[in-house]
């Protein structure tokens, strides 16, 4: 109980970066699959240890994923039909 507690008092409150992940949540899903296939495709032959080379798959791929998010598709009809409005989703009072 003191874990659910300690939770809900240090997340339970609204904050903007962590609600523009979740938001974003579903639509990097949907598309990292063949930006990671793409990343590690053109690293295929480039001479590095492969902890790096994960590294900047992960970097690479969520960088790609978040502008996209951002730019084509939080404000258009593809975002609202994948998170809903999200105005109507604050917290308030918690």
């Amino acid at each position: 109980y003191a874990l659910i507690g300690l939770s809900e008092k240090k997340f339970g409150s609204y904050h903007p970066k962590s609600r523009f992940i979740s938001d974003g949540a579903y639509w990097m899903y949907l598309i990292h699959l063949p930006i990671v296939t793409l990343v590690t495709f053109f690293m295929f032959n480039v001479h590095m240890p492969i902890e790096i080379k994960f590294l900047i798959a992960i970097a690479v791929t969520s960088l790609i994923c978040l502008v996209t998010y951002k730019y084509l598709v939080r404000s258009t009809l593809i975002g609202t039909l994948l998170t809903g409005n999200r105005y109507s989703f604050k917290l308030t009072g918690l």
